[in-house]
């Protein structure tokens, strides 16, 4: 069975978009991310929208991945979150410290978590 290692994500307030955890998998990593922006969810428009993801280390390494609107979304009867897994490739660097976790709409960077590792 392959290993997983499992990173909380740090204190982000009460952003509308957070991450909840980053997942270590030995081909690819899994940024766990809650947003309480339904709307952006349920009837997305080219101006609600969820944000772009970027995900990086402090190595300089860019991760790949799929845009959010592709995964399917979770939440809990009436709670008014939502929750995604956003995947990327490929495993993080060996000698990596932190991701950087950028969310951004198209014409800019808006918030950065940062997850040490």
């Amino acid at each position: 069975m392959a290993s997983v290692r499992f990173i909380p994500g740090p204190d982000q307030g009460d952003a509308e978009t957070v991450v909840l955890g980053v997942e270590l998998h030995e081909d690819l990593i899994v940024i766990d991310i809650a947003t309480t922006m339904l709307s952006a969810i349920r009837s997305p428009t080219r101006r609600n929208r969820l944000p772009r993801v970027r995900v990086e280390d402090d190595r300089g390494n860019i991760y790949s991945g799929v845009s959010l609107e592709h995964y399917g979304w979770s939440s809990s009867g009436s709670a008014p979150a939502a929750h995604y897994a956003f995947e990327v490739t490929p495993h993080v660097a060996p000698d990596a410290q932190f991701l950087r976790i950028t969310f951004g709409s198209m014409y800019a960077d808006n918030r950065t978590v940062v997850v040490a590792l």
